[in-house]
């Protein structure tokens, strides 16, 4: 990608304040690329990363076995907070962009679905919480 292509997504997203908002971006990115090639090396299959709608944002979306998975990644510092940072105006959000996931792909729609979250610590340690909630 060129330099201004960036330019032009970063100021779609994050307007006149770019540094501090483009930092956080690029290493959401980074964090986001990790838990990818973790789920990977799981056997998940990614169907998907950053689906973005109107209503909201699916950070990974995935198959494992009879399982279609969305995945929400988080980085802390702190690890006590991590299982306390998917409140649950972003949970609905989530549940939104899969509804609109799902309109737009059929094939998925009968599969079981299940809301799993991935935490990374500033040790780049991951947990990997299965079923973190549920719709």
């Amino acid at each position: 990608m060129k330099f201004w292509q960036l330019r032009i997504i970063f100021e779609k997203y994050f307007g006149n304040n770019r540094t501090k908002s483009a930092t956080s971006y690029l290493k959401g990115k980074n964090y986001e690329a990790l838990a990818t090639t973790f789920l990977k090396s799981k056997k998940y299959k990614i169907l998907k990363r950053n689906f973005t709608t109107k209503l909201g944002e699916i950070d990974i979306i995935a198959l494992h076995n009879d399982y279609l998975i969305v995945c929400e990644v988080k980085y802390r510092t702190n690890q006590e907070i991590l299982m306390y940072s998917i409140l649950p105006n972003q949970k609905k959000r989530i549940q939104n962009a899969l509804l609109i996931f799902l309109t737009r792909y059929k094939q998925y729609k009968n599969y079981n679905i299940r809301f799993d979250a991935i935490f990374i610590n500033n040790n780049n340690h991951i947990e990997h919480v299965i079923n973190a909630w549920h719709s």
